[in-house]
């Protein structure tokens, strides 16, 4: 996830950063075009991946698309990360093994299982750290290098989805706001695709729209009408890596009721066209 608190900045160009940081919650759910890995070195992070409710502990890497909004909704005191932002363009490059990219290309949120062999992935992280503060055009590639190496060792492992991905209830833990506001947040990852509007959220998790609004904008930063527009996005950009649909259908299938108001959407939400995006993406397949 993006830096919150000091974040010491290892390196940085543009959609390429590794991150270093002492972590804490931060009121906003958030999504860029990158590819994200990440390590907590220590603490933990429950985090919210859309409609899931992960949590990443000590010593595993997570890796996912981060175009599906997502952020910390608890974080343990002096929790500390390290994250690497890479351009999806590269890694489509990398033509990685499919077991591995369609799930990512569909939203998947993977959490490896905690390695020792050759290293463990903090120390790889805080290795490749200390080779990016060298800024060459060198070490800079044999970084890439080695994040490759490693994305092809989490295919050739990693056993790939579960046969059924539906979404988890929100565990009995979790209480008052924030049990409010996860529900929310589920019911929109699982019927954004849908019309749906604030009431209609509001009502499915037993609130008044008001009270809902307030819940929904302290615990993630935006309205509620935002984070539904933010998905259909996200499940646009993800249509255009993983299909060759045309932009119609593309805005149909993601859950807008007119091409002119996914274009308005998408070039407010991406910076770009959805012909410029789908353009970027296809051709690096």
């Amino acid at each position: 996830m993006k830096p919150v608190v000091s974040p010491q900045v290892v390196y940085t160009e543009i959609g390429f950063d590794l991150w270093s940081q002492q972590s804490e919650p931060f009121r906003a759910l958030h999504r860029h075009n990158e590819l994200e890995i990440g390590v907590t070195e220590c603490g933990l992070i429950r985090a919210m991946f859309g409609h899931e409710r992960v949590d990443l502990p000590p010593g595993r890497m997570v890796v996912f698309w981060a175009i599906t909004p997502h952020g910390p909704v608890e974080v343990t005191p002096g929790t500390r990360v390290h994250s690497m932002f890479i351009p999806l363009t590269w890694v489509l490059q990398w033509q990685l093994p499919e077991n591995l990219l369609h799930p990512l290309l569909n939203g998947r949120v993977i959490l490896d299982e905690e390695r020792a062999d050759p290293c463990t992935d903090t120390a790889l992280l805080k290795h490749w750290s200390a080779l990016m503060r060298e800024k060459s055009p060198e070490t800079r590639r044999i970084v890439l290098l080695e994040v490759e190496a490693r994305l092809r060792r989490l295919a050739r492992d990693w056993p790939g989805p579960a046969a059924a991905d539906t979404p988890a209830v929100v565990p009995a833990g979790v209480t008052g706001h924030a049990r409010h506001f996860e529900m929310m947040a589920r019911h929109i990852a699982v019927h954004y695709r849908q019309p749906l509007s604030v009431p209609e959220v509001a009502a499915a998790v037993g609130l008044h729209p008001v009270y809902a609004m307030r819940v929904f904008r302290k615990y993630s930063g935006m309205t509620i009408q935002d984070a539904i527009t933010q998905h259909r996005i996200s499940h646009a950009q993800r249509l255009m890596a993983t299909t060759d649909e045309k932009t119609l259908s593309i805005a149909t299938q993601s859950g807008f009721g007119s091409v002119c108001r996914f274009y308005q959407a998408f070039k407010k939400i991406t910076g770009q066209t959805p012909k410029a995006c789908a353009t970027a993406l296809r051709g690096k397949v």
